[in-house]
């Protein structure tokens, strides 16, 4: 995935994401720009969970477990697409088969 840092105001966010959906459930993961919730404008890794009507974004959540901290949450990427430089990052999903 390529990963960006699109110019947004204080009140928007943008992001990129890899979604897998099952019914309702589904799982996210990608890259995003968010000055509401970080307080700037950088571009940040999050992963977000949805079960029926329940959801949970990084770890803000009771019951979230960190399985691989590879890359940790909210880790902000140090370089970013512009002026033709394509930076990319490889985010995989995958079932625990333990927990």
């Amino acid at each position: 995935m390529s990963i960006y840092a699109p110019k947004v105001q204080n009140n928007q966010w943008s992001a990129s994401v890899v979604k897998l959906q099952n019914g309702r459930d589904q799982i996210q993961a990608g890259w995003r720009v968010d000055p509401i919730l970080y307080g700037d404008t950088r571009a940040r890794f999050f992963v977000l969970f949805k079960s029926g009507t329940t959801q949970c974004f990084n770890t803000r959540c009771k019951g979230f477990i960190i399985v691989n901290g590879q890359i940790p949450l909210d880790h902000i990427f140090p370089h970013v697409s512009k002026d033709g430089n394509i930076f990319e990052e490889r985010f995989y999903i995958q079932k625990d088969l333990i927990n």
